[in-house]
């Protein structure tokens, strides 16, 4: 009696040992899918990490060149300052040649 209930039992273990192995291979190619899309966020990750790595290289570059600019701006103002002339008790009319007016007061104080 037992080999026979153990026939009649075959059956039924090699079904649910297939239902077992068709659950295994679903839940490894589940998983599967699930590794390869995450690394392909890992990868979309890496390529960002590399574009702000160089984004974050122009960004200091350009500070960079942006101190060396406001510092020449600044030199240019101080030298402008350095040049400039302010004329005092010389009347003002509308639409004069400044150089003309200078050069007659230069005349003037030789004669």
């Amino acid at each position: 009696m037992p080999l026979k209930t153990a026939w009649r039992l075959h059956p039924r273990v090699l079904k649910r040992k297939k239902e077992n192995q068709a659950d295994v291979a679903k839940s490894l190619n589940f998983y599967g899918d699930k590794i390869h899309e995450l690394e392909n966020k890992l990868k979309s990750i890496e390529t960002f990490d590399k574009k702000l790595s160089t984004v974050n290289l122009e960004i200091n570059a350009l500070k960079n060149d942006n101190v060396k600019i406001r510092g020449e701006i600044n030199h240019l103002q101080q030298l402008m300052k350095l040049n400039e002339l302010d004329i005092v008790r010389v009347s003002e009319s509308r639409n004069e040649n400044v150089l003309e007016v200078i050069e007659s007061c230069i005349i003037e104080k030789k004669f």
